[in-house]
């Protein structure tokens, strides 16, 4: 199981006409476009269960419309992505208190031209609000730019992108001038993308420790041909530490970060375990209303196919289930829906519907009429119910997303 600190979100649509000086640069003659959908097949085919996005950082792209796409993608894909968006100096302190973002990307391709000072409120803002700055400085001022905004906002926390390396696909100056010039900043992390040298990681953690480093892909940006995952991730499986730091880099700092105290994500062949002790340990009237005992073996396929069930949990423990299984003009019925006995009364259920929904244009239920929690859940959540049988103890639900 993946989590990627650093994917690009977007489409060509959103770009203006390229400046003739910006042409010949790297990023430029590249991709500058990949949509939010075609990136969840992506994610699904390397096992990356959560992915922070932000726009393709370009100059020439309109702010607006790529933040929006962000902010859309996530709407539809909560159990996947963390938005941010691309810092914008007319950005308001207003404006990001209406977002639901983590945090924002700051590049030199947008900020270049600016004064430091113009995104000072930005800073504030981000300090305040515990939200994270994700930051790719001018090669010329790597380590300045940080250390005027940490002397004005010491408690802001920074993600360096590529880990301040200066050419892409190299470990160039990061343990020569980065390293050396911030491993005091304890709230300035590093992320691996595009550093394909693994022994300049090992000794990355070897002198910051694990726990500031992240995985990252950068991706689609890549050498012509290459298998993106496939690179990033064999650079961090040679790397010369432990397990556990491996696990820091590409599990564990990352929650730290980015997730709240309870979040969704799709299920995992490792999740089979967990899962199944919590539905051994039911009462039999809670196994009735799931109907557990005609369908375990479906349930079973379905973790094992890692598809169509989506797990609440926090750091601690899987939290909440729920299954889907698709019906026609892209909707959906619930097939099962359960939190765990402690964590009930928090919510989970209904985050968890209301996260699976969004993915829909409808969405069923089919419950048993005493299964009061659940339709009183439904009612709530703006279900109606479609359809009762004769006998009045099977409610069929219906929701219009």
């Amino acid at each position: 199981m993946f989590f990627d600190a650093h994917v690009h979100i977007g489409k060509k649509k959103f770009m203006g006409k390229i400046k003739n000086e910006n042409k010949e640069l790297p990023a430029y003659s590249t991709i500058m476009e990949n949509p939010w959908d075609k990136y969840c097949k992506v994610a699904i085919k390397n096992k990356i269960y959560k992915a922070l996005i932000f726009p393709f950082p370009f100059e020439e792209v309109d702010l607006i419309k790529a933040n929006d796409y962000i902010k859309q993608a996530y709407e539809m894909n909560q159990e996947l992505f963390i938005p941010f968006f691309l810092i914008n100096e007319r950005l308001s302190q207003e404006d990001l208190e209406k977002q639901n973002i983590l945090g924002i990307k700051e590049h030199f391709y947008i900020t270049r031209n600016a004064d430091i000072k113009a995104f000072f409120h930005i800073y504030e803002y981000l300090q305040d609000k515990n939200k994270i700055l994700y930051l790719h400085p001018h090669m010329n001022e790597r380590v300045d730019r940080i250390r005027i905004i940490h002397k004005n906002f010491p408690r802001l926390r920074i993600i360096l992108a590529h880990s301040g390396r200066k050419w892409p696909f190299t470990g160039d100056d990061v343990l020569e001038l980065i390293i050396p010039e911030l491993k005091s900043f304890e709230d300035v992390y590093f992320d691996t993308s595009t550093i394909l040298d693994n022994k300049v990681v090992s000794k990355m953690v070897k002198e910051i420790g694990s726990h500031r480093i992240l995985f990252g892909s950068d991706y689609p940006f890549s050498k012509p041909g290459e298998d993106i995952y496939q690179t990033e991730l064999e650079v961090i499986d040679r790397l010369d530490i432990g397990d556990g730091d491996k696990e820091n880099i590409l599990q564990n700092n990352f929650k730290r970060l980015f997730l709240k105290d309870i979040w969704i994500r799709r299920v995992a062949k490792e999740d089979r375990t967990k899962l199944l002790d919590i539905f051994d340990s039911l009462p039999p009237k809670e196994r009735k209303f799931l109907a557990l005992n005609q369908k375990m073996d479906i349930i079973k396929s379905t973790i094992r196919d890692e598809r169509h069930i989506y797990v609440a949990e926090d750091s601690q423990d899987i939290a909440g289930y729920l299954r889907e299984s698709g019906r026609s003009n892209n909707g959906a019925i619930i097939e099962e829906l359960l939190v765990k006995e402690k964590y009930r009364g928090k919510g989970i259920a209904e985050l968890l519907v209301r996260t699976v929904s969004k993915k829909f244009s409808y969405v069923e239920a089919k419950t048993l009429s005493d299964n009061t929690a659940v339709n009183n859940l439904n009612v709530k959540l703006g279900f109606d119910i479609i359809k009762q049988s004769k006998n009045g103890k099977i409610l069929n639900w219906r929701k219009l997303i």
